[in-house]
């Protein structure tokens, strides 16, 4: 029985590490010089676009905050106006009732005409104050610090102590929140 020796192929016709790697990965491993320089600018570049476009982005932002800023006053200066221009109808009736000739009339007749005007006044000015959403303070019961001021008290025992007895300028309030705290006499316990 003879042995038969397969001759290995020759030298030339084995592959090289670098084909085995390329063959393998289907590129060269190694790179050259220029294709790093080349990696490197499309690096380079696509940083550069991004710069461009994140300034972009932040100058749209800026204008964006601009404008809201500026319609925002624009609005609260368009509110102001119309709460004004309903402010000026209450001062027309007010200037109305000053220029009423009390002394041609009669005394009882003129109290009685500047009273119906006051009143007149009075509602006009808390419908416009409604209108906005304005509420008188509640004033009936006990002091409550968060909605009455307390400037006066009164010694007394026919009512409980910290009873408002006497609302001495109104205070109003607007969406739960306090414009103005009422200025009260509370009664004292002595």
């Amino acid at each position: 029985m003879s042995k038969h020796k397969q001759n290995p192929a020759p030298a030339s016709d084995l592959p090289t590490n670098q084909e085995k790697n390329q063959s393998e990965k289907g590129e060269p491993q190694t790179t050259s010089a220029q294709d790093f320089a080349d990696a490197l600018a499309a690096k380079d570049k696509q940083v550069q676009e991004l710069t461009e476009q994140l300034q972009r982005l932040q100058a749209e932002f800026a204008n964006y905050r601009k404008r809201t800023e500026a319609d925002a006053a624009l609005a609260a200066e368009k509110g102001q106006e119309k709460f004004l221009r309903d402010l000026l109808s209450v001062a027309d009736s007010v200037m109305l009732a000053l220029k009423h000739d009390v002394a041609s009339e009669k005394p009882a007749k003129a109290e009685a005409d500047l009273r119906v005007g006051l009143n007149l006044i009075k509602d006009q000015f808390n419908q416009l104050l409604e209108r906005f959403g304005v509420e008188t303070v509640d004033c009936t019961g006990t002091v409550d610090p968060r909605l009455h001021e307390v400037y006066l008290t009164e010694t007394t025992k026919d009512a409980p102590n910290g009873a408002i007895l006497e609302v001495l300028q109104q205070g109003y309030q607007r969406r739960g929140s306090v414009l103005r705290t009422a200025k009260v006499k509370a009664a004292r316990n002595g």
